[in-house]
């Protein structure tokens, strides 16, 4: 044998053994990558079967360990999900080899469950920084972070606790009205806010007094009655305010009538107004109730001097005791030639007006009474009165009067025995009439500022001109 065939023959049985030996290598990897499948260990299994190419049923089985790898990272990551770890299962989520599972549903779910787990790893990240703000007693940055949060954990409540902090630094700095803006946020945002803030209403409550006082001392006085009222009964300080409040406005709204020369309401208004002695009157409040004193008291002596009586008794039953008004208010009368109780259903110091009509009956008209009406020119009551018949056995006649203010008047008058109500009058069985004025032959009476006017019921010269109307006209 030449050494040309020793040769072949020998490369031939190296490669038969290295052969043999591969054969039996890939066997074994083969056995190997089986066991690390048959334990679960998918990632040394998946390893060698790559490394096994096509030997046998390998690449089968290179499938089947990607699709169980990736399978039960799935189970693992929705596990972690369920107990909300977010971290750990977007680690097991993004680790699948999402190709290993492809027909399968749960690949299908995979980016949805990635996409919520970075969600929620930056609403806690962004939890953890309000949360550390929070802490640190940086309310309004923290409370910007946890309403970005909305509902996430106790973001809400974290969000108005903060409000509360927030509301209670401006509080004492004074800042009243924003306190008060946040306070009622947080009772219309919590249902239950008294078990978490047991201070809030007591704050709403300082809040509001506050801010009346400010309206008061702005001379808001209004304001100051608007929102200090509710609370009188309660809070002291709130009743003092509201009642010097109520001075001011009172005294604004005279001084108001006084500048615009309305004088009757002027007087009439003060009646309601603070009095220098005033317990819960303030500097302010007296000086002003002082000035408008002044006023009222010389329009009074005016009004007297004026020879307008009946006004002058109003204004002067008004200024009560200040400077000599009483002696004012005792000469009215006498000037007037009436007495203030000479019928005591009329209030003489009601109404400060400018004439007075008198009405005098002359004749007995046995148990009738009267009534007379003094109405616009529409035909609209304005002032109203009653007139007693004369009783028997008695000469003097009887006598009524009223005050009215300037104007034209049209006076009805009715009579009868039995008095139905203010609606019926005297029913069809009375007697009505509409006067005229003799002297200018008209039903229309031009009453003038400044003067008395005596209508006389009875026979003869003096006696009213009238005719008679239906009771439907009256």
């Amino acid at each position: 044998m030449n050494k040309k065939k020793i040769m072949t023959w020998i490369v031939c049985i190296i490669c038969l053994l290295c052969s043999l030996f591969f054969s039996s290598c890939k066997s074994t990897d083969y056995n190997k990558a089986k066991d690390f499948m048959n334990n679960q260990q998918y990632d040394p299994a998946i390893e060698l079967f790559r490394d096994l190419g096509s030997y046998k049923d390998s690449p089968e089985l290179l499938s089947e360990c990607e699709f169980k790898k990736a399978e039960e990272l799935y189970l693992k990551g929705y596990d972690e999900f369920k107990k909300e770890d977010y971290n750990k299962a977007l680690e097991y989520f993004t680790a699948i080899d999402k190709n290993a599972l492809k027909g399968n549903p749960s690949s299908k779910d995979i980016d949805e469950y990635i996409s919520i787990c970075n969600e929620q790893i930056a609403l806690s990240r962004k939890y953890s920084n309000a949360m550390s703000l929070f802490n640190a007693k940086e309310y309004t940055d923290s409370l910007a972070l946890f309403e970005s949060l909305g509902n996430y954990k106790d973001s809400v409540l974290k969000a108005n606790t903060a409000k509360y902090n927030i509301a209670i630094e401006k509080y004492s700095n004074n800042d009243f009205e924003e306190s008060l803006i946040i306070f009622n946020a947080i009772k219309n945002a919590i249902a239950s806010y008294t078990s978490l803030f047991p201070d809030l209403d007591e704050y709403v409550d300082g809040c509001i007094v506050n801010i009346g006082v400010a309206a008061y001392n702005n001379r808001e006085y209004t304001k100051a009655i608007d929102l200090l009222k509710p609370m009188i009964e309660t809070n002291l300080t709130a009743f003092h305010y509201y009642e010097e409040s109520l001075c001011a406005e009172s005294l604004l709204s005279v001084n108001a009538s006084l500048e615009s020369g309305d004088y009757a309401a002027a007087f009439d208004t003060y009646k309601t107004a603070a009095k220098p002695n005033n317990e819960y009157a303030s500097v302010y409040v007296i000086d002003m109730n002082n000035s408008i004193l002044t006023k009222l008291y010389t329009i009074a002596v005016d009004t007297f001097q004026d020879e307008l009586y009946y006004s002058a008794y109003n204004y002067f039953s008004v200024l009560g005791d200040y400077n000599d008004s009483e002696q004012y208010l005792e000469q009215c009368p006498q000037e007037l030639e009436i007495s203030p109780s000479e019928n005591p259903s009329i209030k003489i110091t009601t109404k400060a007006y400018e004439s007075i009509l008198y009405f005098t009956n002359t004749s007995s008209y046995g148990s009738q009474m009267k009534y007379i009406a003094i109405c616009d020119l529409n035909g609209d009551l304005v002032y109203a009165v009653g007139l007693a018949s004369i009783p028997s056995g008695i000469v003097d006649p009887t006598k009524t009067y009223c005050v009215v203010k300037e104007g034209k008047y049209i006076i009805k008058e009715c009579s009868g025995e039995t008095w139905w109500g203010e609606k019926q009058k005297f029913g069809p069985d009375g007697t009505y009439h509409r006067w005229f004025d003799s002297e200018e032959n008209t039903n229309v009476f031009d009453i003038k500022r400044g003067y008395a006017y005596t209508f006389t019921f009875g026979s003869g010269d003096g006696g009213i001109n009238n005719e008679e109307i239906g009771y439907t006209d009256f």
